[in-house]
């Protein structure tokens, strides 16, 4: 029988009806994070374009300019920045030397990523 637990009903029904207050304060946040994202590539890593998303908290990352080979992209972000992204290549044609980033994450741990990035990129 493919029946939810007590627990999960219980859960659905307060977030329905008590989780509102709660819901836009993420949304807001992770759209701060977005936000915090892009100012900070404009800023410090011009060559990196992202691209905001219009329902998620996965940014889309353009890393063509770097001219990196696949390779080489991957091993900057995961050998160099020690970040786990994922690769666009895996999403098919067209997300070739673009970087998949998560950003539903306290924004402190946010910006160390982005420094971890922007410090491997200017190893380049």
């Amino acid at each position: 029988m493919d029946m939810p637990t007590i627990f999960a009903m219980v859960a659905t029904e307060a977030a329905f009806n008590r989780g509102d207050e709660w819901r836009r304060g993420l949304i807001g946040y992770i759209e701060g994070n977005i936000d915090f994202v892009a100012d900070f590539m404009a800023k410090y890593i011009p060559s990196i374009k992202v691209l905001k998303p219009q329902a998620s908290y996965l940014v889309w990352i353009d890393c063509s300019a770097l001219g990196l080979t696949h390779d080489e992209l991957i091993d900057l972000v995961v050998n160099k920045a020690r970040l786990a992204m994922n690769d666009g290549e895996m999403f098919g044609m067209g997300g070739e030397a673009h970087l998949r980033m998560n950003v539903g994450m306290p924004r402190k741990m946010l910006g160390e990523a982005l420094e971890r990035l922007r410090e491997a990129v200017a190893s380049l």
